[in-house]
């Protein structure tokens, strides 16, 4: 995993990425890093509250996050091209289950790309007092499907 520097307190999250669930509250975030180099081989969602965030800052060559902040990455797995991304959208608080929405990219199908092995990753970090309770992170694609789940450390 690769993170980068932390931002400040942010208003993101207001793009596309679906409707609100009932009752979910929104979570503004900062932009942190994105890496076509994550190194992580599967699709996953990683939420990290505690002492688990200076590794991920590290994988990105960047120093932790205020102690007051939490780092959410999202990965979209090993690719055998370029041309793929992913970008989180839109983080909702919904009872225990942090919503992540993400816009996945992948290459037209005659599209020239590199031909490399990429690990597409976007780093965003959320105040800690917006996720409180949160329990699981959920990865959602545009149109809402489950793509990945974990539980926050």
């Amino acid at each position: 995993m690769a993170l980068v520097a932390c931002g400040g307190a942010g208003t993101g999250g207001a793009g596309a990425g679906g409707a609100a669930q009932s009752g979910a509250k929104n979570v503004p975030f900062a932009e942190v890093a994105t890496s076509q180099q994550s190194n992580r081989e599967d699709l996953a969602i990683v939420v990290a509250t505690n002492n688990a965030t200076l590794p991920i800052a590290r994988a990105f060559n960047a120093s932790a996050p205020p102690p007051d902040r939490a780092l959410v990455a999202a990965f979209q797995g090993e690719q055998r091209t370029g041309g793929f991304s992913i970008h989180i959208t839109k983080i909702e608080l919904s009872g225990d289950q942090l919503l992540v929405r993400a816009a996945f990219t992948r290459p037209a199908a005659d599209a020239m790309v590199i031909q490399v092995i990429t690990s597409p990753a976007h780093v965003v970090s959320v105040l800690k007092s917006d996720i409180a309770g949160a329990r699981v992170a959920v990865l959602l694609d545009a149109t809402g499907a489950e793509m990945a789940r974990s539980d926050i450390t």
